[in-house]
């Protein structure tokens, strides 16, 4: 029973390994040139494909990055920031 269930455990691990990352790996962006080739206007590619494929409205702010980062963990719901806090916790201690 214990090897069935180790089994299954890597099983399951290696689907998971097939998928890839949750992420793209980040660092990619769209530049627009006009026909001399000067860059007319440069994006992120994250926001560019917010804006463009998913008709998201990206708001610029002036306020600093550390403000822009205090107000957006505000608005997560309390429930989940302290699930987040409890892992990083639990990263810490090496328990999982």
């Amino acid at each position: 029973m214990k090897s069935a269930f180790i089994g299954l455990l890597l099983f399951g691990a290696m689907a998971n390994a097939t998928v890839g990352g949750v992420d793209g790996g980040g660092g990619k962006s769209v530049v627009c040139r006009d026909n001399s080739g000067a860059i007319t206007s440069a994006e992120v590619l994250d926001l560019y494909e917010g804006r463009i494929q998913f008709g998201l409205s990206i708001q610029e702010s002036p306020e600093p990055k550390k403000v822009q980062i205090q107000n957006a963990l505000n608005r997560i719901p309390a429930t989940f920031r302290g699930r987040q806090e409890l892992s990083q916790k639990l990263r810490a201690l090496r328990v999982c």
